[in-house]
């Protein structure tokens, strides 16, 4: 599927359906009903997804604050970025950050995290 390599590819440079179909040469209706046919997810919906997915890599820098790490993916707004992170995984970037610190740390100490259950 040409649409997600190019979104792979380029996805910084716009979250807007319109600039894919544009840079594929068909019309945003065209893209949006073939993408949707192929996957069963709206194009709007991929661009999210690879964003959220780009967005918890760049979260596993430690060195980087929210504020960095959403303008590397190109998004002014930060109030923005939040939210679409906590609708899609269900947690703030932050709690997303703090466990994966967690989970670094029991890894080197060689635990597992303690889950209530025994």
């Amino acid at each position: 599927m040409r649409f997600k390599e190019l979104l792979y590819k380029i996805f910084q440079r716009s979250r807007d359906v319109q600039f894919y179909a544009d840079v594929l040469y068909i019309s945003e209706n065209y893209l949006n009903r073939w993408v949707n046919y192929a996957t069963n997810k709206p194009s709007k919906q991929h661009i999210n997804e690879v964003l959220i997915y780009n967005s918890m890599v760049l979260l596993k820098d430690f060195l980087k604050d929210i504020l960095q790490v959403a303008f590397d993916l190109n998004l002014s707004d930060v109030c923005y970025f939040r939210k679409l992170f906590g609708q899609k995984t269900k947690l703030t970037s932050s709690q997303y950050r703090n466990s994966i610190r967690q989970d670094l740390f029991f890894y080197r100490i060689g635990k597992k995290p303690y889950s209530g259950i025994d």
